[in-house]
């Protein structure tokens, strides 16, 4: 292994630069423009929060991946849609149906 220099050595006298000052009428002018252009600003929008689902399950759930027919998925997507039923109602709908449970 070679003796070399470690360039790390000597960061005591380092000082990060300061950054540069904006002027606030540059600032006004920026967010004007943005905002004649149709831009929003995401750091006045107000925060958005995720509804938690209140009533935890009781009964187990698995993840699923079937290989499907293209057009049967489709069709089985636009019933779902249709019935406004989650896949997992569908599914159990289906299987309802199939006398299996």
């Amino acid at each position: 292994m070679t003796d070399r220099p470690n360039a790390f050595a000597k960061l005591d006298s380092f000082k990060p630069r300061a950054p540069d000052a904006v002027p606030p009428q540059a600032v006004e002018q920026v967010e004007a423009i943005a905002k004649s252009r149709g831009f929003v600003d995401d750091q006045k929008m107000p925060e958005r929060t995720l509804r938690k689902n209140r009533n935890g399950s009781s009964v187990a759930h698995t993840t699923a991946t079937m290989r499907v027919v293209t057009e049967d998925w489709n069709a089985f997507v636009a019933w779902c849609d249709a019935e406004r039923m989650t896949y997992k109602e569908a599914f159990k709908r289906l299987l309802q149906a199939a006398k299996v449970l």
